[in-house]
This record gives structure tokens, sequence and C-alpha cells, in this order.
């Protein structure tokens, strides 16, 4: 019997080639994601994920630093992170559910060190959520340079807040980090257990929206 070396080899290499499109264009798209969808088909695409209490909101989520199959929108993530950094200092995100029961999908926050990352995820909010309802930008460089965004879509039912913010290496240098979060509009915030229930009573009689995100985000800019 004989057998065509050169063919069998440019099939190999076609499908090879095919294979690695294929895997290149099965990005997982965050942004398409749908609120109250079972997250679990897609935690399960993805590796190295474990339980965590979000870094902002402490709702239950799921936490990866494994990010070179995710992207949000036109922002391709990556697994990054910063040279010569602290060991926190690295691109990661959180899946924020109800429960980690029926795991319905609440939101995601990007907590992205990579400035490139992070520049092109502002100005694709702006490219698609057009003119934030609040913006600040801190210049006083006697304070903490940054800048927050906060935008609310009643249409999609979705509220966005951004900061940027320098955060410093061990050598001193600074760079800059993003922190982000989209979640579902009404969404409130996790509070811990051991606070005083009576404490938290007069809170919400004060004001009833007070653990709000929406309205947690929007006392973070000054008032005018």
């Amino acid at each position: 019997m004989k057998i065509k070396i050169g063919r069998n080899i440019k099939c190999l290499i076609f499908i090879i080639s095919y294979l690695f499109t294929v895997s290149c264009n099965s990005q997982i798209d965050i942004e398409k994601i749908e609120f109250d969808t079972d997250l679990k088909t897609i935690i399960d695409q993805i590796n190295k994920v474990k339980r965590e209490a979000d870094v902002i909101t402490a709702i239950p989520s799921y936490e990866t630093s494994n990010l070179d199959n995710l992207k949000f929108g036109d922002v391709k993530l990556s697994a990054y992170q910063v040279k010569e950094g602290y060991i926190s200092d690295y691109n990661n995100v959180y899946f924020l559910v109800d429960n980690y029961t029926s795991n319905k999908y609440k939101g995601v926050t990007l907590e992205l060190v990579s400035q490139e990352e992070g520049e092109e995820l502002l100005q694709y909010l702006y490219k698609k959520y057009g003119k934030p309802k609040l913006k600040y930008i801190e210049t006083d460089t006697d304070k903490n340079q940054g800048s927050k965004y906060f935008w609310m879509n009643e249409k999609l039912n979705k509220l966005i807040y951004l900061e940027r913010s320098l955060r410093s290496k061990k050598d001193g240098r600074k760079f800059w980090n993003t922190s982000c979060i989209i979640a579902v509009k009404g969404l409130q915030l996790k509070l811990d257990d051991e606070n005083d229930p009576e404490l938290v009573k007069k809170m919400l009689k004060a004001d009833p929206n007070i653990f709000m995100l929406s309205e947690h985000f929007k006392r973070k800019f000054p008032v005018k």
C-alpha cells in the first residue's frame, strides 16, 4: 500500500488550522450573557474558577483570572499580570450570581490591571452606551488621581460603573487599574451577617434605597 505523504501532511495542516480558527472564534462574550441565565454551563467552559465574594458588592460570584477565552463586546481580555507588581496585581473577573444553587447571572465585575484593556473598555462603553449619566475626573496631583463613570440603561435594565485609579508597583512606579461592574438594575449590596440588624433597619427606614447598587455608586460622585 502506497501512502501519499504530501497529501496527508496538507490535510493535517488544514485540520490544525481549522481547529485553531474555531478555538480563536469561540471566545465567550460576557456582554451577551443575559441576566438570570443559569451560569453553570458557561462556568464549566472556563478553567480555574473559584467561588468568591465579589470584590465590590460582596455578592456571591465565580472568580477567575483565566481570561484568554473571554471578551466583553469588542474588548478581548487576557490573563495579564503586572510585571514587578504585587501578587494581587493581575486581571480577573467576577461573575455575580443570586446564589450557588440556581446560579442565576446578575452581572459581572472586571478588574483590569492592563492599561490597554482598561482604556479599550472605557472607549467601548462610550461607543455602545453613549455619554455617562455621571462622570468625574480628579486632576489634583495632591489627591488620588483617577476617574469615575456611571451609566444607567433603562431599556436594557442595566447599570454600569467604571472607576480608574493609580496603583503602585513594588518599586513605587504607578500603573492604571480599571474596575468596572455591569449589573442588573435593582441589585443590592450583600450585607455582612455580622451587621447589627437594628442599625440596618434604621438605615432602611431613613432611606429604603440605601443598599441599592445604583444609589451606592451615585454616592461616589461629588455633590455639585
